[in-house]
This record gives structure tokens, sequence and C-alpha cells, in this order.
């Protein structure tokens, strides 16, 4: 018989996968379709940043609040990035910001190319360079670029 399995709290398994970019503690885990941060745990899946704040702050986040981003970042954990708020002062101050549409290319949370690598790729592929060869050096699948350069993304 062996030890026992100790689980890693999910805090330290999220900031296991931290990367400091910029000002911000990026956190380079799996995300939801809007690039929020996303950490296993035996009662299914947190939110990222919401365990970044209840770390900083040792309490729960109260009911009917939500934790907002002061960096509009939304895979961010930086403590001192996150407050807490309603849903309403969070939908008002994306509407003041001017984020209520829909986040294309370099602005999407989930965004694994910067607008140069498009155009890169788009460039290779008019002069008749196959995706199949280009997607290694980008790090993504072929259908990917197929969307892009079909115009079905970015």
């Amino acid at each position: 018989m062996g030890r026992p399995i100790r689980a890693v709290p999910a805090y330290e398994r999220m900031f296991a996968k931290v990367e400091a970019v910029g000002g911000c503690l990026i956190y380079r885990g799996s995300v939801n379709a809007k690039g929020y941060g996303r950490v296993r745990n035996r009662s299914g899946t947190e939110l990222a940043h919401r365990i970044a704040w209840e770390y900083g702050h040792g309490r729960r986040v109260p009911d009917g609040m939500v934790i907002m981003h002061t960096c509009d970042t939304p895979p961010c954990v930086r403590f001192a990035h996150l407050r807490l708020g309603t849903a309403a002062e969070n939908s008002a101050d994306m509407v003041a910001k001017g984020r209520a549409g829909e986040r294309r290319g370099e602005r999407s949370g989930k965004a694994k190319l910067t607008a140069g690598q498009v155009a890169e790729i788009r460039r290779r592929r008019d002069e008749g360079e196959r995706l199949i060869d280009i997607a290694p050096d980008f790090g993504v699948h072929p259908a990917h670029l197929s969307r892009i350069t079909r115009g079905l993304r970015w």
C-alpha cells in the first residue's frame, strides 16, 4: 500500500499556470469561450479569477456578487486587478468601456495568433503554400488556418 493521495488546492494548481505579461498575471491553463480561466476542482469547474480573488481576500465571493477585472483582461488573476461588484456594475462597466460587442482577432480572450501572424499566414497561403505546411510554424491546426484564410475567423 502506498501513501494516500493528497489533493493539491485549486489555487496552487492555478498559480502554477500563471505568466506575468505587462502588469497582468495571465492564467495559461484551460479557458472558457469568453477567455476566462477555468480550474477543475472536486465539485466541477471554477473560474480562475474567482479563485485568485478568494485566495487574496481569504473569503468566498458573496452570493449575488461577481469579480470584475479592472484591467479588462479575462485570463488575468492579479489580485490588484480584481474587485468585487454586482452583475449590473459589471455590465455598466463593459458598456462604458466599449466592450459590449463581439471580440474578434487579438481582442478575443482566446486568441492564439497576432494580427501580424494572421497577415503572414494569408500571405503564405496566397503564394501557394499548403496550410498543413504552415500550421506547425504557428502551433495551430490546419483547419483553423483554413477558417482564417476563408475569412471565417479574424
